[in-house]
């Protein structure tokens, strides 16, 4: 099976920014486990929702998969997103700035379709690059 839930992760991934595959990647009943700004989210449009809040802020955005590890049902996905802001993010206006956003993401598949997504992305960074949080001192 480990083939296979990779073989969905990276579809996931490669896809989510168009939006195209969201019917047959995202199982109906999806369980999704956000950040606290988003929290917990049951169903496949509830997900699609959140995704739709990054693709109108960073429309075109990619990810690039640098790790994955999968055991069973579950994938585990080390990832950098890439964009630029475009569009109202989390209350923040368009700066037209450049994002690069590390994360781990866990996927669970059934039936070939993500069914359980645990979103762990560096938010904090995101915040910085957006210029809405300070960045970090040099030490």
């Amino acid at each position: 099976m480990s083939v296979e839930t990779k073989a969905v992760a990276r579809r996931f991934f490669a896809e989510s920014a168009s939006g195209a595959a969201d019917a047959a990647l995202i199982a109906p009943d999806l369980i999704y486990h956000g950040p606290p700004m988003i929290g917990e989210l049951r169903g496949r449009d509830a997900f699609v929702q959140v995704l739709d809040l990054f693709r109108r802020a960073f429309p075109g955005f990619t990810t690039t998969i640098e790790e994955l590890v999968a055991e069973g049902d579950l994938v585990a996905v080390r990832h950098t997103h890439h964009g630029v802001h475009r569009g109202e993010f989390n209350g923040i206006l368009p700066a037209g700035r450049e994002i690069h956003v590390t994360g781990i993401e866990i996927v669970r598949v059934r039936d070939g379709q993500v069914a359980e997504f645990w979103h762990l992305d560096d938010f904090l960074t995101l915040l910085q690059q957006l210029g809405a949080l300070p960045a970090p001192a040099s030490a």
